[in-house]
């Protein structure tokens, strides 16, 4: 359907919010907020420290998205997000978009369904909609 960006948040007083690009390895040895085991975008942001030999060194798991940023808008941490999920917040100045100079996050989002179920009126309705998502993004 569309990709997205994962993207490093914390408190707007966080040190280098917004500044110039660090080392992700920087970021490390503080305190992170993640989703809880299982999640994708936890799975993406791991795998992709592993890939550089890193870990968070403090790990704070919740069972949502809204969660994560309830507790990064709190100053438990950092956290790595979706930027469809916290775009409100960054644009509200609320979190601030922690850059750094070697770590691009991006995934695919995919829309699937079982292919041999009949479409019915809910499932047409939300497909539109989603589309219709889709495109006021993309533009």
């Amino acid at each position: 359907v569309m990709s997205d960006e994962l993207v490093l948040v914390g408190s707007p007083d966080q040190p280098r919010a917004e500044g110039p690009p660090v080392a992700v390895a920087e970021r490390c040895g503080e305190p992170w907020v993640m989703r809880e085991l299982g999640s994708g975008t936890r799975a993406v942001f791991e795998e992709s420290l592993r890939e550089r030999g890193l870990e968070p060194s403090r790990v704070m798991s919740m069972g949502s998205p809204e969660a994560v940023k309830r507790a990064v808008l709190a100053g438990a941490g950092l956290a790595a997000v979706s930027s469809l999920t916290v775009s409100a917040e960054l644009d509200a100045g609320l979190l601030a978009r922690l850059p750094v100079s070697d770590l691009e996050l991006t995934r695919a989002l995919h829309r699937i369904r079982l292919p041999h179920r009949e479409h019915g009126p809910a499932l047409s309705a939300f497909m539109a909609l989603l589309g219709a998502a889709v495109g006021r993004m993309q533009a």
